[in-house]
Formats: C-alpha cells, sequence, structure tokens
C-alpha cells in the first residue's frame, strides 16, 4: 500500500519564506515543485487532475462538471502548490510564470478563488485590463462565500476604477462592503471623492442594486451553488454528528443570501417579566476598544466605543421603574453627547403593551463615523436595553435611508414579536 505523503510541514516552510520580505524565493520554489513531482501521478495527458480542499468545493464540482471527461481528483491539495509556487515568482517579479502557475492552480481547482483574484491582480500590474475583466467575469460562477463575493465586486469595482468610471467603480466597491468591510473600500472611495471633488460616499444597498442591475452587473450570488449549499444544508441536519459542519453551511448561506432562516438566533426570555423573544446571536459578538458605564440605582447604562461598526452591547436591566425612564434617558443623551458622540435621531413609538424609544448615536472613531441604534423596551413597566450597529452610517442629509436599514427592520419585528405572558 502506498504512504501517503505528509506535505503540509514543507508546505507550511515554504509559505513561511514566501512571506519573508527577505525570503530564499527559489528554495521555496524548489521544495514545492520537488513535492509536486512526488505526488503527481504520471497519466494520460488527456486527463484531468482536480484537487479540493473541502468538500464543498468538491459537492459543487460535482454539480458543475462535464462527466464526459476524463479526470480524476487527487487526494492532495495541488492547487495550493501551484499557487504559492506562483507566488514565489511574483515576489520575483516574474509576471509570466506568475500567470502560468496560478491558472494552473484555477485549472486543478476551480473554486480556488483566491487564485483568481491574484490573476487579476497580476494582470491589473501589467495594464493587461481586458485579461482582467475576463478574469473576474470567470470566477463568478464559481463564488460561495461572503468573502468571495466582497472580491469579485471589489476587484470589479479596480478594473473600473482604472477605466476612469468613477462612479461606477464607487458603486461596486460600496457593494462590496455590504457582505464584508475592509479598509480598502474606505481607501478607495475617498480617493474617487478626490478625483471627483466631492466627499466620500457609501452608496447605499438598496441604491448599489439598481445600478448594478442597470448596468447588467449581477447581484447575487450565482443561484445553482445557493440551490446546492442548501441541498447540503438539508442533507447535513440527518447527521447529528456533523454539527460544526451545518453550522458552518448555515453561516455560508446566510452570509451570501441575508435570509433570517438561515440566521442562527438567540432566545432572550425573562421569566420574572414573563417576555420572550429572539434576536439575530451576531447581536451578542461584543468587540470593544473602550468600555463606560453611568449607573444611577438599580439601572446600569452601558456605552461602547467599538473598532469600525462592531458595535454591540445587550443588558436585560434589572427591576427598573417606568417612572425613572426619562431620567435614565436624559442620563444617557447627556452622557453620550459628553464623549463626542452626536445623537442625529431620536422616536418614540407606542404598541400594544409595550413602549420603546429608539435613538440612533453617532461618534467619529477610527476615522469612520460609527453608527449604532439604541433601543430601550418598555415590557409590564419594566425596562430592557439593547444597543446594535447599523449596517450603514447615517448623518442628517442621510436620516431618511434608515428606514431601510436591516437591523433597525429586525428591531421592529422584534417589537413585533415579543411575546407577553399575563
Amino acid at each position: 500500500m502506498e504512504q501517503k505523503i505528509e506535505y503540509q510541514t514543507i508546505l507550511d516552510e515554504a509559505i513561511k519564506e514566501i512571506d519573508s520580505k527577505v525570503g530564499d524565493y527559489e528554495e521555496a520554489r524548489n521544495k514545492l515543485i520537488i513535492l509536486l513531482e512526488q505526488i503527481n501521478p504520471i497519466i494520460d495527458p488527456k486527463t484531468t487532475i482536480f484537487s479540493f480542499d473541502n468538500i464543498i468545493d468538491y459537492t459543487l464540482f460535482n454539480n458543475r462538471f462535464n462527466s464526459d471527461k476524463k479526470y480524476i481528483i487527487s487526494e492532495y491539495p495541488l492547487f495550493k502548490f501551484y499557487y504559492y509556487i506562483a507566488l514565489t515568482y511574483l515576489q520575483e517579479k516574474d509576471n509570466e510564470e506568475t500567470k502560468n502557475y496560478l491558472k494552473k492552480a484555477i485549472r486543478s481547482n476551480p473554486f480556488d478563488t483566491v487564485s483568481y483574484i491574484q490573476l487579476a491582480d497580476t494582470y491589473k500590474t501589467e495594464n493587461e485590463l481586458n485579461s482582467m475583466l475576463k478574469t473576474i467575469i470567470e470566477m463568478y460562477k464559481y463564488i460561495y462565500t461572503a468573502t468571495d463575493m466582497k472580491d469579485f465586486y471589489i476587484t470589479l469595482g479596480d478594473y473600473y476604477f482604472l477605466t476612469k468610471n468613477f462612479e461606477l467603480a464607487n458603486v461596486l466597491y460600496s457593494y462590496g462592503d455590504v457582505f464584508l468591510k475592509t479598509d480598502y473600500v474606505e481607501k478607495m472611495l475617498t480617493i474617487i471623492g478626490m478625483e471627483l471633488k466631492r466627499p466620500l460616499i457609501f452608496n447605499t444597498k438598496n441604491d448599489c442594486i439598481k445600478v448594478l442591475e442597470d448596468a447588467k452587473i449581477k447581484t447575487t450570488p450565482p443561484l445553482e451553488n445557493i440551490i446546492e449549499l442548501k441541498k447540503m444544508y438539508e442533507i447535513s441536519k440527518t447527521i447529528p454528528e456533523d454539527y460544526k459542519f451545518r453550522s458552518n453551511l448555515k453561516k455560508i448561506i446566510y452570509e451570501l443570501t441575508f435570509d433570517e432562516a438561515y440566521e442562527d438566533t438567540m432566545t432572550i426570555k425573562n421569566t420574572q417579566l414573563e417576555f420572550t423573544f429572539r434576536i439575530p446571536a451576531s447581536w451578542n459578538q461584543i468587540n470593544r476598544t473602550d468600555y463606560n458605564k453611568s449607573t444611577t440605582g438599580d439601572y446600569t447604562l452601558y456605552v461602547i466605543e467599538a473598532e469600525k461598526n462592531n458595535v454591540i452591547n445587550m443588558n436585560i436591566l434589572k427591576n427598573h421603574d417606568r417612572k425613572d425612564l426619562i431620567e435614565e434617558y436624559k442620563l444617557y443623551k447627556d452622557y453620550t453627547l459628553s464623549k463626542d458622540y452626536i445623537i442625529e435621531y431620536e422616536q418614540g413609538i407606542r404598541t400594544k403593551n409595550l413602549d420603546y424609544i429608539l435613538m440612533i448615536i453617532s461618534k467619529k472613531l477610527l476615522n469612520e463615523m460609527i453608527t449604532i441604534i439604541h433601543t430601550i423596551f418598555i415590557i409590564k413597566d419594566k425596562v430592557i436595553d439593547i444597543t446594535i450597529p447599523t449596517k450603514g452610517n447615517y448623518n442628517n442629509e442621510n436620516i431618511k435611508e434608515l428606514q431601510n436599514d436591516l437591523n433597525l427592520q429586525r428591531i421592529t419585528k422584534i417589537i413585533e414579536s415579543i411575546e407577553i405572558v399575563n
């Protein structure tokens, strides 16, 4: 029986050399080439060798590939070896060999979108913009993660930026940010603002969709990939021990589609007040740079300054009477203003058996205007306090767009779904 080659140590050593500013790129490359020679079978040249890194790649491949063609699937991630060999040539500024090995990586695993992006970037450095655009468009059909979507729109944004279609580039960068936020987007939008002699503009999601549809640019992931992901998820539900895989699939589907049926939620229940409701589990992920609180009586009010838009605080407050609410509300306003926050918008809404006060609070932090929704619920004359990030940043000029904010809509759904036990 042929012994399986332990490749990970060799691969790790090569990557360490490649990532080093003074690495021996030729040595790293030779290690990977020797490794490829050891594990690559000698087969009919007309037979394609595919390699995959996970079961999702493999399943999507089976759904797409023309079975009439001859192929085998390697037990080793060959595409990774090709990709890192390409990076050794990239470090040496040998663009032809870089492109050659990136294409080998893509042939080995078409779902290796990292190689597509690197290939597009290589064409960009050579100003081969037609080839850059062709590579980005080809990549689209293999997308199945939020990171893939972000990379697709940002790299397409780079293409339109280089062709001086700044408005469309602005929209593409903004839409990439919908799927995964990056500092690169803010940087490019700032540059576009300078080019057009106007302030930085983040286009709203709805505006992006309208502009991209008019430009005949896809705004959703490939439908066939979504269908297959959902099939995999349903099958995984029949196998209890596949919990981690199922949870990962659910997360992938939600981040691609924003379909609440695939969003993890958590139940908030207060037995003393006898109410229960559910919120997105992501609202419980705290990322703090500073944590402050002001306290009066039984009521503890938390104010968070956080990195980027990762702002979250959720506390169920104990035995706080409605009669003190206005005093606490004023305290919160005074406190946030003293910390250089700007309260852009506030609203009181009454519903059956339930009141709430909503404030949109912004602060300039880390070169970005942070916007959070602070909501005070009054249920049975007691108070619940939830603070969550908005999906966008709002000011006096665009405050009307807040009504389309996904998290504000979720707050509204929560209000409508709170179960009060009499």
